[in-house]
């Protein structure tokens, strides 16, 4: 083989798509295990990943490697694939942040959406939490746990959806309401009584 065919063979194998076997995750370079075959691998083959973003591919995910000079003992990963769990059907200029079990954080054109695949999501070690929305939150949910105590800056209605009253509206109520008195005269007689002593 002349010195031309040698540079073309080695160009040739310089990019490959492999198959992961094995993922390290626990350096500060997540490092591969890649199938050449069925016999051969590669081991701590590096990953260079995007910053501010990491992900642990599942094995058996597509793994692009580019070997420098052709040297399969100096490799690095350039990107994973994982054909089961990549959302399909995106938008132009939509994006979706994903993992293998159906978590998806999904930048539609339309809003952002995330879709927590029936886990629990969590909020964490935050001082303060703020939503700014211009016209309200909606919560559809049976139940709402609060640990501590509740503030608002507006009114409060209860039973909402079947006509009910606000707090402030019930105080009013409250505070201006009286009984009748029976049989305190001569048994025939009622009189008003006041106002409460104890405003709500």
């Amino acid at each position: 083989m002349d010195g031309i065919a040698k540079i073309a063979m080695r160009l040739l194998s310089g990019v490959l798509r492999l198959r992961i076997g094995f993922v390290d995750d626990s350096g500060v370079m997540q490092r591969l295990q890649v199938r050449l075959n069925a016999l051969q691998t590669i081991d701590g083959v590096p990953y260079m990943s995007h910053f501010g973003f990491s992900g642990r591919a599942p094995v058996g995910s597509d793994a692009l490697v580019a070997f420098v000079g052709g040297d399969r003992g100096n490799g690095v990963v350039l990107g994973t694939n994982h054909p089961d769990s990549r959302p399909r059907n995106l938008n132009q200029g939509e994006a979706a942040v994903y993992n293998e079990v159906g978590i998806r954080i999904y930048l539609s054109n339309g809003g952002l959406v995330i879709e927590a695949a029936g886990l629990p999501v969590s909020l964490n070690n935050a001082p303060t939490v703020t939503i700014n929305a211009s016209t309200k939150v909606a919560l559809n949910t049976p139940e709402l746990d609060v640990s501590g105590k509740i503030t608002a800056g507006g009114d409060i209605t209860d039973n909402a959806s079947a006509g009910g009253k606000s707090m402030a509206n019930m105080r009013s109520t409250y505070d201006d309401h009286d009984h009748q008195i029976e049989g305190i005269q001569t048994g025939l007689g009622t009189v008003t009584s006041k106002k409460p002593n104890q405003q709500v």
